[in-house]
């Protein structure tokens, strides 16, 4: 770690394996963005110093490339952190680095005036590693032992702090929810850059759309299912975005559905603001979700959405499917039927960016400065 001596201690410290594409690492690239505009000093401690979404940091922003490769290896570096600065909050996120960040901080950030703040984007009852027993308990009750010594933890929605309550048996005491920071000022008269896959962009066909990455979480094969379904009653096009282990079995299950020269899988894209702007649909397909920041995404650029009824977060966004439809997870003739009826139906385009509102920028980091205790920047 670079042992830089810095101006003055931080206002606010976040720990981050990296700045790869990622739901939490561009929810994180907008909380710090945020607080550096409004004039806090902020710093962004890193396992490693990587990822597209550091070209987007504003400038004011200080870099701690901790070099860790493994998360283990992270622990001395991040004591010597807590022993060379004292920032007003320390916020870590993604188990098991927050129980990394709890063991240093306890160590000697503890002696300091700097607490500590974990935050949750999970629904953990339902992520891939709490499936086997061992999983569960190594999450469950290092969380249960440990998250109590933090300040709070934040959950990012109703859904994620019901489900970490119940799962972990923290106290509900102990939880604040606080929404992510989703949706910038919108201005429709920014012009975006046209689409780079115009087999998807251009033609008569509705075009839907799905981010995320390619893993058994997001249940891309009951998309494709449903996709196929719908193919039979309309013409479409699916453009799907992100990155993943599943790339080659979704691949051979888009051939065995014959949809695979309507399907284009580009792999991840840094900015999808224009693909949101072509889109007639979008479609969140998960058995799990913690507060998807795609269908936010979505709301802000009025698109009408289809989405499964997962724990967390789709209910809480779309209001009981006032502003989506929401369909049972893992059943591809319901999800087909609601999003053949979206693509039919007219659209209140208004109504949704309005919605998307309530998970602006500005809002959010309004209650993280309040629940750190900031006071207003020099």
């Amino acid at each position: 770690m670079n042992k830089k001596q810095f101006k003055r201690n931080a206002d606010v410290a976040v720990f981050i394996p990296n700045m790869c594409l990622g739901g939490a690492e561009r929810i994180t690239l907008n909380l710090i963005n945020e607080l550096s505009i409004r004039g806090y000093l902020v710093q962004l401690i890193m396992l490693e110093k990587k990822g597209e979404l550091l070209s987007r940091l504003n400038p004011s922003v200080e870099l701690i490339d901790l070099k860790a490769a493994k998360i283990r290896n992270s622990i001395y570096p991040l004591l010597i952190y807590f022993l060379q600065n004292k920032p007003t909050a320390f916020l870590s996120s993604m188990w098991p680095l927050t129980i990394v960040a709890i063991i240093s901080f306890c160590l000697f950030g503890k002696k300091t005036d700097t607490k500590l703040f974990l935050i949750e984007h999970t629904t953990w009852s339902r992520d891939e590693i709490t499936q086997s027993y061992i999983g569960r308990s190594l999450v469950k009750y290092s969380m249960r032992v440990l998250y109590g010594l933090s300040e709070r933890v934040i959950a990012v929605s109703k859904g994620v702090a019901e489900d970490l309550i119940s799962f972990s048996g923290i106290k509900p005491s102990l939880i604040t929810v606080i929404y992510n920071p989703v949706v910038p000022l919108r201005a429709d008269s920014v012009s975006v850059p046209a689409p780079d896959y115009n087999e998807w962009a251009i033609g008569s066909h509705k075009k839907i759309l799905s981010i995320g990455t390619l893993k058994p979480i997001k249940d891309y094969p009951t998309l494709f299912r449903a996709f196929a379904l719908l193919s039979k009653k309309t013409e479409v096009k699916l453009l799907l975005l992100g990155e993943g282990p599943l790339r080659e079995e979704l691949k051979e299950l888009a051939i065995e559905l014959g949809i695979y020269n309507t399907v284009i899988m580009p792999g991840t894209v840094t900015n999808t603001t224009t693909y949101y702007r072509y889109a007639d649909l979008f479609v969140l397909s998960s058995i799990g979700e913690g507060l998807p920041t795609v269908l936010i995404e979505a709301l802000s650029e009025g698109i009408p959405i289809v989405s499964t009824d997962c724990k967390s977060g789709p209910r809480e966004i779309l209001s009981d499917g006032l502003y989506g439809k929401l369909v049972p997870i893992s059943n591809p003739e319901c999800l087909s039927d609601a999003m053949y009826e979206s693509l039919q139906s007219t659209n209140d385009r208004e109504l949704l960016i309005k919605r998307a509102k309530d998970f602006s920028i500005s809002n959010s980091v309004d209650k993280y400065i309040k629940i750190f205790g900031l006071s207003h920047p020099n």
